[in-house]
């Protein structure tokens, strides 16, 4: 019970303003920053949200033009306060929650245009997996996006992320 009260107070941080109404106006920035990369998708874009938690990024993607947002993510009770919080933030945006692994999408193959994992890649297990499950459900010229700086500072992880980055950013023929 403990975790879950905390979980909790974390979650209305995010949607708290009152004491601080700039950390909204930085989310929403950092949404349109991470849509951006790459060019910023045509309006009516479909988002799959893996490891998405809360879905509060997929809430503001729809507020700026997404026509469907699909949050997955293995988190019973940040996948509880996304299905009750997401209409009433949100009214008439088509955003649905999985309680998935994102490895196993579910999904239709070439079914999104941009695949989103913002602070996500450092919780899975199988980096690889979610790699081929993004390509397979992306459409053509579709955009996988990931940020992630999460877990630093255990140094085991730091060492593991130290390597993927690594692999992302080696050009493609140095193999």
């Amino acid at each position: 019970e403990a975790r879950r009260s905390g979980e909790g107070e974390a979650i209305s941080r995010w949607v708290t303003v009152d004491e601080d109404p700039s950390s909204l106006k930085r989310l929403v920035y950092h949404v349109w920053d991470l849509l951006a990369v790459g060019g910023a998708p045509r309006p009516g874009f479909v988002l799959l949200d893996a490891g998405g938690g809360s879905g509060l990024l997929s809430v503001i993607a729809c507020l700026m033009g997404a026509s469907r947002a699909i949050v997955i993510d293995t988190n019973r009770h940040l996948m509880d306060f996304l299905l009750a919080v997401a209409p009433r933030l949100a009214p008439g945006a088509r955003i649905e929650g999985h309680l998935r692994d994102v490895t196993r999408s579910g999904l239709p193959d070439a079914s999104v245009d941009v695949v989103l994992c913002n602070e996500a890649l450092s919780h899975m297990i199988d980096v690889e997996k979610f790699l081929e499950e993004a390509n397979r459900v992306l459409r053509p010229g579709g955009r996988l996006v990931i940020s992630d700086s999460n877990n630093e500072s255990n140094p085991q992880v730091r060492r593991n992320r130290i390597r993927e980055w690594e692999r992302f950013e080696r050009p493609a023929h140095d193999g």
